[in-house]
C-alpha cells in the first residue's frame, strides 16, 4: 500500500494504491470513485476497504480523492461533472501506471457511479462496472441533498432555512451558490449534473456489471429495478445486491462511517469472476 499524489489537468490529487499480492498483475485493476461533497465523509471509510479487499482478490486497486474533495487540490466553486469524471480517468491511468494492468473496474458510490458510468463509456478497455447505491437522475438527487437540509433542521428543532427544495435550487440559480449541510453546491455543478441520467451514461455498455442498493426496502426501488432490468435486456453478465441499511448518507456530522462487510464480500466475489 502506498499513498502518492498524481496529476490531473495539473492538479494533483490524492490517492490510496493497493496492489494485488502477486505484485505487477496482468488482472484489471479497480478505480474507486466516491460520492459528492458532504457524502465523501460517510462513505470514505468503506471505498477504502474495498481498495484492500480487491487486492485480497488479485485486482490492484486505487482510491482517489477528486478535485475539491479531501486532501486533493482545486476549489470546489469551480468544480463541474466534466471535472469529475477527467479526474476519474486520470485515476485509471495512474492505476495502470502503478500496476501493469490493461484494463479496469470502475466502481462508483451513489453520484460516483455517475461519475464511473461516463468514465467507462470514455475508456475503451473497461472490464466491468459496479455501481453501489447508484444516483439515477441528478435533479433528484439535489433535491434528495435539499430535504436532508430540511429534515437535519426540523430533528434538532430549528426553523428550516428555506421551505422547499423548489426554493433551495432557484435561490442557487439566482445567487450562484447554496449551502446544504456544510456543503456547498454551485451553480456550475448544478447545472451540469441536473440532466444527468444513469441510464443513458450506461446506454452503449454492455459488459459485466455489479448493482447494489442500499436501502430499508424489501425489494429494489423504482428507479434500481428499472436499470436492472434494462441491463437484463442486454444479456450482460449482471449481479446484483440489496443490503437493508440506512447509513444516512447526507449527515457526515451524525453518523460514523458507513460499513458493510457484506458488500464488501459480494463485491469481492463479483470481481473474481472478472479476473
Amino acid at each position: 500500500m502506498h499513498l502518492e499524489f498524481f496529476p490531473s489537468k495539473g492538479r494533483p490529487l490524492f490517492s490510496l494504491f493497493w496492489d494485488a499480492p502477486a505484485g505487477r498483475s496482468v488482472k484489471p485493476a479497480v478505480v474507486m470513485c466516491h460520492s459528492f461533497g458532504a457524502e465523501h465523509g460517510v462513505s470514505g471509510r468503506i471505498l477504502s476497504l474495498m481498495v484492500r479487499k480487491a487486492a485480497d482478490h488479485g485486482l490492484p486497486a486505487l482510491l482517489y480523492h477528486s478535485r475539491g474533495h479531501g486532501d486533493s487540490a482545486g476549489d470546489f466553486c469551480d468544480l463541474g461533472f466534466d471535472d469529475l469524471v477527467e479526474d476519474a480517468l486520470a485515476a485509471g491511468d495512474q492505476v495502470m501506471r502503478l500496476s501493469g494492468s490493461k484494463r479496469i473496474v470502475w466502481i462508483g458510490l451513489r453520484f460516483g457511479a455517475m461519475t464511473a458510468a461516463a468514465a467507462a463509456a470514455r475508456y475503451a478497455d473497461t472490464a466491468g462496472i459496479a455501481l453501489w447505491e447508484p444516483i439515477h437522475n441528478g435533479r433528484d438527487y439535489f433535491v434528495e441533498l435539499i430535504r436532508g437540509l430540511l429534515f437535519s433542521a426540523t430533528a434538532r428543532g430549528l426553523k428550516p432555512p428555506i421551505s422547499s427544495s423548489t426554493e433551495m435550487l432557484a435561490k442557487l440559480e439566482r445567487e450562484g451558490t447554496a449551502d446544504v449541510l456544510g456543503s456547498e453546491i454551485h451553480a456550475r455543478f448544478y447545472r451540469e449534473a441536473r440532466d444527468l441520467s444513469l441510464t443513458s451514461l450506461l446506454q452503449d455498455w454492455n459488459g459485466a456489471t455489479f448493482v447494489a442498493q442500499v436501502q430499508p426496502r424489501v425489494r429494489f426501488a423504482p428507479k434500481t429495478a428499472a436499470l436492472i432490468a434494462d441491463l437484463e435486456k442486454r444479456n450482460l453478465p449482471l449481479r446484483t445486491l440489496m443490503i437493508r441499511e440506512e447509513p444516512g448518507w447526507q449527515f457526515p456530522m451524525w453518523r460514523q462511517p458507513w460499513i458493510s462487510n457484506e458488500l464488501l464480500d459480494e463485491t469481492g466475489a463479483w470481481l473474481d469472476g472478472l479476473a
